[in-house]
């Protein structure tokens, strides 16, 4: 009957017309109080504790009176005004729960449902007067209570309720709220702010809130487990990894879309969006040498692979196209110091992943050693050719070449000392490339007398690598 008779006050339409408005809102408000005294007053003069149904016949009979009542406000005069409705629920809830500390009523289950019920409505107050994303925060904010409640009372069947809860917010977060983030214009930034602050900002804050929640020690709960519903107590203690992961997900890519929007200059945006990709990588990862869990070390090494292949999309754009990101415009100190702070970000970020490999894990410091020096060699070879290009573009090609025979020598210098053959052989096979640049790329547009210069410390560089070759061997 309860379920029912909601059902068809919403089909009914009636409740459309502005002239029957106050008839119906007094039929939904009657029915609404008298459900809500039917909730509990009867435990109350039974002098008997509530139950996991009495919770639920509460919290439902507040969320479909409010639902309703919000649909029929809304409709007729406007988004604003159904946050007098919230507004007049959590007075009335918070006038129960001062009720019920002053009668000293102990059914402590009931008192935290109320004082629950009064925060959710008191908190959704000023995001539907603002209308702002109010959907979104009051399904997280009431997220966050039911798991709380469930916590609290020790009830598995709230608990796992607030799991699906945390589902569909999730679907709401990745699917509404974050696209319409990233859609967000560079000097547009503050205008819908605080709809992004409420919207994604409030779903990362109650996935957090929630991961808390779980791993925070009750102790002695207030439901025994007889007045306990245990329909859905299989799914009870899931809800870790999903909360964790939409969590993180969510608040990084609600960062990249702020970072993207808030910065007009390409050079801080792409250090504040890189140093996010290297941050989120080496936490993950740290977090799998605490919990020895694969996933998060594939994790945190794909963040670190994909932050070295957005450079290397960076490196072919400068050397085969116009530039883009930080390499695109004007050579200025500003963008110099902009670029090798990003570079420090990342070496850092590639030593810590090696300094925090155990030796028995199956992933090898020596992969990282590999990043490090593929990252190295291309900003040292995008440094170099944007340095020569401002100040001596005549140059530029030579002093790439020189670059990339040093870089090849220190290779081969390394490799013997380590007795590392792939690295003496990408060495060897640097200098090749090098020596088919010079011969059919630089020589063509060079000077005579920079030809000169440039075989000489060419013919210099390798006969200096064949030293050492011949050195190693006797040794």
């Amino acid at each position: 009957a309860f379920f029912f008779t909601y059902l068809l006050y919403a089909g009914g339409s009636h409740q459309n017309q502005k002239e029957n408005f106050i008839l119906n809102m007094v039929f939904l408000c009657i029915f609404f109080l008298i459900h809500s005294a039917l909730a509990y007053y009867y435990k109350i003069l039974k002098k008997e504790k509530s139950t996991t149904l009495e919770i639920i016949h509460l919290i439902s009979n507040a969320f479909l009176f409010f639902i309703l009542a919000y649909s029929h406000i809304n409709h007729l005069y406007g988004s604003k005004y159904p946050s007098i409705v919230s507004n007049i629920l959590g007075i009335y809830y918070i006038a129960h729960v001062y009720f019920f500390y002053k009668k000293n009523i102990e059914d402590k289950a009931l008192s935290l449902s109320l004082l629950g019920l009064a925060v959710f409505f008191t908190g959704l107050t000023l995001p539907l007067f603002l209308e702002e994303r109010a959907l979104t925060f009051a399904w997280a904010l009431f997220s966050a209570i039911l798991l709380w409640l469930g916590k609290k009372l020790g009830s598995s069947f709230l608990s796992t309720l607030s799991y699906i809860s945390y589902t569909i917010l999730g679907f709401r977060t990745f699917f509404l709220d974050l696209p319409a983030s990233f859609d967000t214009l560079p000097g547009n930034y503050w205008q819908g702010f605080i709809g992004r602050m409420l919207g994604t900002g409030s779903s990362i804050l109650s996935y957090f809130l929630g991961l808390y929640l779980e791993h925070k020690q009750y102790g002695e709960t207030i439901f025994d487990n007889k007045n306990d519903l245990h329909t859905l107590k299989k799914l009870e203690g899931r809800g870790k990894p999903i909360l964790f992961w939409m969590g993180i997900i969510a608040f990084f890519l609600f960062l990249n879309a702020e970072f993207d929007a808030f910065f007009i200059n390409s050079s801080v945006k792409e250090l504040f969006i890189t140093s996010t990709w290297c941050i989120f990588g080496f936490l993950i990862y740290f977090y799998f040498t605490a919990t020895k869990n694969p996933l998060f070390s594939a994790i945190g090494i794909l963040l670190l692979i994909l932050v070295l292949f957005r450079f290397t999309v960076l490196f072919f754009s400068v050397w085969f196209g116009e530039g883009m990101g930080m390499y695109k415009g004007e050579y200025t100190f500003f963008e110099f110091i902009l670029r090798w702070f990003t570079f420090f970000v990342i070496a850092f970020s590639i030593f810590n992943f090696r300094r925090f490999t155990s030796s028995d894990s199956k992933v090898r410091p020596s992969y990282f050693a590999v990043i490090g020096l593929l990252f190295l060699f291309q900003f040292l070879s995008l440094e170099v050719r944007q340095f020569f290009e401002h100040f001596m573009p005549r140059l530029q090609k030579g002093a790439v070449s020189v670059l990339w025979s040093v870089y090849a020598i220190s290779c081969i210098t390394y490799g013997i000392q380590k007795k590392e053959k792939a690295l003496r052989y990408t060495g060897l096979a640097l200098f090749l490339v090098v020596v088919l640049k010079v011969f059919f790329v630089d020589l063509a547009r060079m000077d005579a007398i920079v030809r000169i210069f440039a075989f000489l410390i060419l013919g210099g560089l390798l006969i200096f690598g064949s030293f050492l070759y011949i050195r190693s061997e006797k040794e």
